[in-house]
Order: C-alpha cells, then structure tokens, then sequence
C-alpha cells in the first residue's frame, strides 16, 4: 500500500536526517526509557514536526523573493516573523539547499542541531 502524502514527507525529512518518522503519537509511543516520544521524526537532539499542509501564506510571498534573486542571478533567503514575537522565526528556502543545510549540519555537529 502506498504512503500518504504526509507521511511519505515525514519519511523524506527523516531521511535528510539520517533517521525515520515516528510510527505513532502520543502515548502509544515511548523511547528506551519508556517515556512519551513526541514529534513527527525520531531525532533525539531536537522535536521536529513534519507539516504537509494545502497551503502557506509565507511560502507564496518566498516565490516572489525566489522570482527576484532569480532575475538577479543570486540564491535566496526568506525569513519572516509575527510582529510581536522575536522568538520564532519562519524561513523559507529551497528544498535542495535545505537538505543540504541539514547535512552539513548532521556532519558538523555529530548528531546535534
């Protein structure tokens, strides 16, 4: 039987990681130590929620960006914030470069984030 849409893309996230998705939710989940196991990805440095969703607001306005570096001849970033929250941050960049960010990162790192 074929994935779901969603769950094949928590699969390929996972894969960038060098790990997999996490089978189930809630409490029907739990590590070696028998606690909770939250998030869509199994990834102990990090909780990583996998979001396959119809559409984002944020993601039409970083092709616009992705349009305009383009006729510039230059890579892009898109980060976006709420007004009011300087915590978290939305960034937008391509599928390719992202998986290349987080290799690097695996690399660097040793299996931290």
């Amino acid at each position: 039987m074929a994935d779901k849409n969603w769950k094949a893309w928590e699969r390929e996230i996972a894969s960038w990681l060098g790990t997999r998705r996490n089978p189930l939710s809630g409490a029907s989940n739990v590590n070696d130590k028998g606690q909770g196991r939250a998030g869509d990805i199994i990834f102990e440095p990090a909780l990583i929620e996998a979001k396959l969703l119809k559409r984002i607001a944020s993601i039409g306005r970083a092709e616009k960006t992705m349009r305009e570096a383009k006729k510039l001849n230059k890579p892009f970033l898109h980060i976006e914030r709420e007004k009011g929250n300087g915590k978290i941050v939305c960034l937008c960049l391509t599928k390719e470069y992202a998986i290349e960010l987080v290799k690097n990162s695996r690399e660097q790192n040793v299996g931290k984030i």
